[in-house]
């Protein structure tokens, strides 16, 4: 947490955004309420982190290109795939083969959604209209080209990822550089290559989530 105290704020890429919104409750079958979260540990995580960046009067920060991924639709397949873990059905209560009640389906999404609108709305939580210098996207394009061909790098992502990020996050480094912010986030794209991108100047400092301690 002191990595990211050093800052006057913190840069939230697209997933730490989604877990954020993904918590909510809804009933189970017996009517208790359930806890329902994009993930048991990364969500109570970046919300916690969340609290205490506010509670210490540092900002929160991303660019639009970033937020305009967490779209309805992106949402909805988020909340899709989550209502099909056999661990979240268990925990509410359904049988092995028993349908995921549609209703409470639009119900978390309807609830990631508001919660969405209002993280857009909060005064410690700023969307930056950016738009990277093309060299300096090139530039970094061309780091992540180097990838595949490279002993030392290409083994630390998943063979079955493209070793090219997408625009958004591209973006989301040269932003975190040109404004001297940490990116708080679980990606490997981000995660995996953190010294390189740091030591040649492509991003401020990348923060792994999970190297996060409270």
């Amino acid at each position: 947490m002191e990595r990211l105290l050093r800052y006057v704020a913190t840069v939230y890429d697209a997933n730490c955004v989604i877990l954020h919104c993904f918590y909510c409750e809804v009933p189970r079958k017996d009517g208790s309420a359930c806890l329902v979260q994009e993930d048991d540990a990364l969500t109570p995580l970046v919300r916690a982190i969340t609290q205490k960046l506010v509670d210490s009067g540092r900002r929160i920060k991303t660019i639009r290109i970033i937020m305009n991924q967490v779209s309805d639709p992106l949402l909805a397949s988020v909340v899709r795939r989550r209502v099909n873990d056999s661990g979240l059905r268990k925990k509410m209560g359904l049988a092995h083969l028993e349908r995921f009640p549609s209703d409470l389906e639009l119900q978390i999404l309807e609830k990631c959604k508001k919660t969405a609108r209002r993280l857009k709305a909060k005064s410690w939580f700023d969307i930056e209209d950016f738009q990277p210098e093309q060299p300096k996207l090139d530039a970094l394009r061309s780091f992540y080209k180097q990838v595949p061909s490279d002993p030392a790098l290409r083994g630390r992502l998943s063979p079955h990822r493209n070793p090219m990020p997408d625009t958004a996050d591209l973006d989301l480094r040269i932003y975190s550089k040109s404004s001297g912010l940490p990116i708080l986030t679980n990606d490997s794209h981000f995660t995996a290559f953190a010294p390189e991108l740091a030591a040649l100047g492509h991003v401020a400092e990348i923060v792994p989530l999970t190297s996060v301690k409270l």
